[in-house]
């Protein structure tokens, strides 16, 4: 645009004879059966100022022409109103910054089937619905570009499976999460993704606290629950503290703690206290992390060696860390 041949007004009308149509001054006629071309503009010199004319329509009556500001409003123009092009162009910057921009949605209820997202695919999808084994499978990468980004919601109560562009398996999302798959490269239709996943629930608060000082007692060798210390997280990864005060009746005997998740012991959370002498007060306590699916339980359990453990006042707190 020539900025010699382009000015704004206050109220927005951007007058560019270039690109606009020819820009006429005519005094104090108005343009109206003038004759003049379409998309022009015409300046119409009025008491105290200015009005500002273009021609919208293809004939030449006072419906084919509006004017800036209204009939009878004058304008009266300053040094404020001629702007050079980069005062438009930072005009124009400062009302994007304002601008809101909404993604389009799509929506799908679990099926027992594959969603699948092509090029033309809103970015945004929302699955809902009560059924297990669904999944959404992301657009063949070689069918769109660099950097495109898919935002998939469950909203459903079952984990569902997230599949590259030729339907292998990327990620399990759970219920409540949210994953962002960015598009790295397309060297086939699988492509390789960047997935970030977003847990929808308390991430990072105390999910899940059990405590007791009820005595609880045991003599077996084994590992056995301790009563009332068995809770079924929502999916995800979590961090597991357990802490308890015991009495170990013999000496030298030794006695253990361990967490279980679904019915199977997690070595790395086992954790040992001796007895040195008879009626031996301990600590009993153990940490680690776990990853369920929403349908196992996690507990905890003891043993002794020999004689009897006394397990006193415990705390269980269960922190979800994400997916």
């Amino acid at each position: 645009m020539d900025s010699t041949k382009a000015f704004s007004v206050d109220n927005g009308l951007i007058v560019d004879e270039e690109n606009g149509g020819p820009f006429y001054t005519g005094g104090t006629a108005s343009p109206v059966g003038q004759g003049l071309p379409a998309n022009c503009v015409y300046s119409q010199t009025v008491a105290g100022g200015v009005i500002l004319w273009q021609k919208y329509g293809a004939g030449d009556t006072s419906a084919d022409w509006r004017n800036y500001p209204a009939a009878g409003i004058s304008y009266t123009p300053s040094a404020s109103a001629y702007r050079s092009t980069s005062d438009n162009v930072n005009s124009a910057l400062d009302e994007l910054r304002e601008l809101k921009l909404y993604v389009p949605i799509d929506t799908a209820t679990t099926l027992n089937g594959t969603l699948t997202l092509t090029a033309t695919s809103n970015t945004l999808n929302i699955i809902s619905g009560t059924l297990t084994g669904y999944s959404v499978q992301l657009p063949d990468a070689t069918t769109v570009n660099h950097g495109s980004s898919y935002l998939i919601v469950n909203s459903s109560t079952n984990p569902i499976t997230i599949k590259d562009g030729a339907g292998g398996s990327l990620l399990t999302l759970n219920s409540e999460d949210v994953v962002e798959c960015i598009l790295e490269d397309d060297p086939n239709a699988a492509g390789t993704w960047l997935t970030i996943v977003t847990s929808g629930s308390a991430t990072g608060v105390a999910s899940y606290v059990v405590t007791s000082n009820t005595l609880f007692s045991t003599s077996s060798s084994t590992d056995v629950i301790i009563t009332g210390f068995t809770t079924t997280p929502v999916p995800g990864r979590y961090s597991l503290y357990f802490s308890s005060d015991v009495v170990i009746s013999q000496n030298n005997r030794i006695s253990q703690c361990v967490t279980f998740v679904d019915g199977v012991a997690v070595p790395n959370t086992r954790r040992t206290a001796q007895g040195v002498s008879s009626n031996f007060d301990a600590t009993l306590a153990t940490i680690g992390e776990v990853t369920v699916n929403g349908a196992q339980a996690v507990d905890i359990r003891v043993n002794v060696s020999s004689g009897s453990l006394d397990v006193n006042q415990r705390s269980l707190i269960l922190i979800r860390l994400g997916s």
